[in-house]
Parts: C-alpha cells; structure tokens; sequence
C-alpha cells in the first residue's frame, strides 16, 4: 500500500511540475507580477522574469530598448541580470525575443562592478539549461563593449553547464579602447556543454600593441564541450579565442573576417586538448587565421583536428596557421591563401606533433611552409619532410589557385569562396570530399543537412581493434549496433570498445585479424542511430572495403637447421 501511495505522490507532484511551467512576457515597462506575467497585456519587468522562470519557461521579451543602469554591485564575473533559477535535463528555462520584434539591451559601462570600457549585462553564475535566444546588446548607445558572461564560480569541470546563447547580436562599441587586459563580447568560464551559435559579433577592438589578442570577440577558460557555430565574427582583435584549458570543444561554420586573429586555441598555463576546427570561412585578418599555441613546451595541446577550412587574405602576414607542440594533430583539406613571409602558410611546431598533414592547397605569394625554424620554400621540398610516424607532408597536397566562385567579383561574401567543378580543390580531398570549407553550412542562418559518412576502416598493427574514422563528430545511441565483418580468414565479430561518440569509432574484435586478410564491413544502422550535431543521420553501409594494417603473421616460427660438422665430444 505505502508503494502505491509513494508512486501517486511521485505523479502527482510531475504534473503539478508540469502545470507550473508556463509561457511569459516582459516588457521594458512591465510592472506585472510573474503570475499575471502569462497575459501579453500585462508583461513583468526583467528583474522579475530573471527571478522566477525555472523548468520549461518560455520568457518573451517583447521589442523597444532595455535601458541598463551602471553595475555598481559585485564585479566583472556577474552580469546586471542574472537567472536565480536552473532547468533541468529536457527542461530549459528559454528567454527569447517575441517572434518578429527585437529587445535591445543598451548598458551603461564604468560601474563599481564593471570596467569603464563595457557593461556586463547577462550573466550566468553557476546555473545550467538555459537559452537565451534573440537579444540585441550594446553599451552608452553603442559608443562601449556590451559584454555576456557564463560563469561556474572557480567549479572546474562545469559549474556552469549546458547553456546556450543563439541568435544574437554583440556590438562592442565604436570606441577603440587602450589595454592589454581580457574584453570580450562573450566570456565563458568553469564551464561545460556551452553552445554559442548564430550570433553575429564585432567591434571588440583595442589600439594597445597593435590590437591585442586579448581583446575578443568571446573568450573561453576551463571549458569542456562547448560549441561555437554559424557565428559571424568581424573587427575584433581576436574573433573566437579558446584561452586557457579547453577539452573537446568545438568551432566549425563560422565566418570571421576583418579581424587582426581569427581564430585561437590556446594553453595559457594549462593544457588545451582535442580541439576541432572545420568548415570555417576565415578572411581579411592581419595575423594568423587558425592559430593553436603551446606554452613553449611547458604545456601543450594534442588530439587537435584542423580540417575543411577555408584562409584567405590579401595582406602580407606572417602565418596563416599556426599548429602547435603535442600528439596527435591532424590538419587537411584545408585552403590557404595569401602571402605569409614569416612562418609561411603552415608553421608545424614540431615535426614529431603531427601525426596527418595532407590535402591542403596552399596559394598567393611564394610557397613557404615551416617546421619550428626551419623553412620550406618549394612545395617539393615540404614534401620530403619526414613526419611523425614516417609521414611526409601533403603527399597530395597541390600549390594552384582554388578559383574560388566569387560570384560578386569581389571575393567579399561567403558564397564568393564556394569550391565549384573545374576548381582543383573540386572533390579532390581527403576521402573524395572538396578542399575548403563548405561555405553552404557556414555563417549565421546557414543550416547542417550533411549526413556524416565513414572516412576510412582500419584494423590496427595488433589485428584486434577496428576504427571507424567518421567526417566530424558524431553520437552514437545505440552502441550495441556494430558493424558486421566478412574477413577472408574466417568468421569475426565486433563488440563496442570506444564508440559512443568522437570523430572516430573504434570496436574489440572476437579474434586477431592476420596480415593478408582481406574483408570488409556492413552497418545497419537504427534510425537516429549515430548522427552529427544536427541530427543528421549516418545511412546504412554495405560491403565497404576494410584496410588491414594488421602485423601479426599466422607462419609459426621454424626450428633452426644444422648443416655443418660437429667435432669434439658430448658430455
């Protein structure tokens, strides 16, 4: 009985829950209660909707300037407003303009709170699943930095957690600041499962050594999976910057351009690991485009992934893109364009750093790529470099001009930079795909609907893992759906070994594969199954070939003969 009545109270208490979330409105003149706050004609103010909205609220924000005072309280860690309430797994809290209006938050800069260069106006202390969807920030009429920041409170990993900023718009002032100290448009910090996508974002500029990078466009420390897509990112000192101790984040889709760094994954004290980088348009920058750094050695970032993007520039820089010293990097089908005299077009840290460096297409200006110190001046010449592993260098890399599309004769809009039949870069990649970024999924409004595929099927030198390398990071729902194997050794089947989710699936196989079998692979896979992002689905794969770098010889060892002449006694 006492189990009946606790599985009632549970339900109940669910729709009780379920009855309270409800859809709100405010105003700049709201003055409502948050219980009449559920009529259009009697909106609440900011202050009250911040305070109140929890699980499955849905928070409009009608149209008309939001008028922000001066934060004369705590410090640049807290916005103006911030939520006092969390959601919960499946049930965000959203505030989100009313459909078809604008709400422009205008802050004032140089509170107590603040710095006298920008207006912290959101902020996010140490909550999670909330959106925030279709808001306009600028600081003293957009003459200083408006600023949003997303903080854990020094909880590393994810004091704050699964918050997403969409749809945006950051201006960071006509007035071009003096300092080397952190500004940026969007800071998140002690956080994870962050998205930052399809907001646009520029002005975050300062005049100090000849715009600093710490000056940006948003800004990242102690994060780990967080994304930042379809952002359109211009005239900042730096466009996107992973700063310090990044994991598994992500940047793809995004346009930055006319900023002096574009953009930057960085150690600052701490390592910084499997970023990935791709399908971004990078242009007119006046230092490097894609620029990952170590601390010298001290600190490092591995497992980085810099693939399908697209540099262009007319300016003399010193380095379109810069790979830093760790493990594990792989950097293809990549365009790079413009004339580098420093570095060149690629600077390799190390040679033993980079595990793939291949189908890129390098153009504009003399050839010149860089290993540490040491330059490469001839496409050749790059190529006899010897890698790590024995690699060398864009085996398949090619020096021609992409021949861009540039349908507004100005190479000045994203579609300019689309990769067209007769293009060299056209389906000439790795895998068969085109070089450069996709420029159709990149910049604000731009949709994903690329099914991810299988680049490749390898068995290991041990003969007793399978890897599936996919064409970006995807999830996995159903691990226990693995692939079937037809090996010319005899039967062998697969369990799932690290396969739920990554750029790559790897699967245990029943028995070791030998060298000199042959096979290859089917999937069936489940609907929704193993998908990217976006919720494109992987299709169903049959008789795909399997490469087997397997090592292990079936010939058991022989007994050594013995053909001369014995003399001497046996004891």
């Amino acid at each position: 009985m006492r189990s009946k009545l606790t599985i009632l109270l549970l339900t109940l208490l669910f729709i009780a829950g379920q009855a309270w979330a409800a859809t709100h409105y405010v105003s700049n003149s709201g003055s409502a209660t948050w219980a009449n706050s559920t009529n259009i004609s009697t909106p609440c103010s900011v202050t009250t909707a911040f305070a109140n909205a929890d699980d499955d609220d849905v928070v409009y924000f009608r149209g008309g300037t939001y008028n922000v005072g001066a934060k004369n309280f705590g410090n640049t860690y807290y916005g103006y407003y911030s939520p006092s309430n969390s959601g919960s797994s499946g049930h965000y809290i959203t505030f989100q303009a009313y459909p078809g209006e604008t709400p422009v938050f205008n802050g004032t800069a140089g509170g107590s709170g603040d710095h006298s260069y920008y207006a912290t106006i959101f902020g996010v202390a140490s909550k999670s699943y909330i959106i925030f969807d279709g808001f306009t920030f600028q600081a003293d009429s957009g003459t200083k930095m408006a600023r949003m920041i997303i903080y854990g409170e020094d909880v590393y990993p994810g004091g704050a957690h699964h918050i997403t900023v969409q749809n945006c718009i950051f201006n960071g002032g006509s007035t071009v600041i003096d300092s080397t100290d952190n500004e940026e448009g969007i800071r998140v910090e002690d956080a994870d499962y962050i998205t930052i996508k399809n907001n646009t974002i520029y002005n975050y500029v300062t005049s100090a050594n000849g715009c600093w990078h710490n000056t940006s466009g948003t800004k990242a420390y102690h994060t780990r999976y967080c994304v930042y897509e379809n952002n359109e990112v211009y005239n900042c000192c730096a466009g996107l910057y992973d700063k310090s101790q990044g994991t598994s984040n992500v940047y793809r889709y995004n346009y930055v351009h006319n900023c002096a760094n574009g953009m930057l994954i960085f150690c600052d004290g701490y390592s910084n690991t499997s970023a990935l980088v791709y399908h971004n348009l990078v242009t007119y920058c006046s230092e490097a485009s894609i620029d990952m750094q170590d601390d010298d050695g001290e600190q490092v970032t591995d497992n980085g992934e810099i693939y399908n993007n697209t540099i262009y520039t007319t300016s003399t820089v010193h380095t379109l893109m810069n790979v830093a010293w760790g493990d594990n990097h792989h950097v293809y089908n990549n365009i790079l364009y413009g004339s580098a005299t420093g570095y060149g077009k690629l600077r390799l840290k190390y040679a033993t750093s980079t595990d793939e460096v291949d189908y890129n297409c390098y153009y504009g200006g003399s050839f010149k790529n860089t290993i540490n110190y040491t330059g490469y001046t001839s496409l050749s010449s790059w190529q006899a470099v010897t890698l790590d592993g024995g690699l060398h260098p864009d085996a398949h890399g090619i020096n021609s001009n992409p021949a861009f599309a540039n349908g507004s004769g100005n190479l000045n809009t994203i579609a300019d930079f689309a990769i067209e039949s007769g293009s060299p870069c056209y389906q000439t990649g790795k895998s068969g795909v085109s070089m450069g970024a996709d420029v159709s999924l990149v910049g604000v409004d731009a949709e994903d609907t690329t099914a991810p595929t299988v680049t490749s099927a390898t068995i290991n030198t041990a003969g007793t893992t399978l890897t599936l390398a996919m064409s970006e990071s995807v999830t996995n729902n159903y691990t226990t759906t693995v692939p079937t194997l037809s090996m010319s050794g005899g039967a062998v089947t697969a369990t799932c070994n690290s396969c739920a989710s990554g750029t790559s699936l790897t699967y245990t196989l029943s028995r070791t594969i030998y060298s000199g079998e042959t096979g290859t692979y089917s999937w069936d896979v489940a609907a929704n199954g193993v998908e990217d992002a976006a919720g494109n689905d992987l299709v169903d794969i049959s008789g795909a070939a399997i490469t087997n770098d397997s090592e292990q010889d079936t010939t058991p060892p022989s007994t050594p003969s013995f053909t001369g002449v014995m003399t001497g006694s046996i004891r």
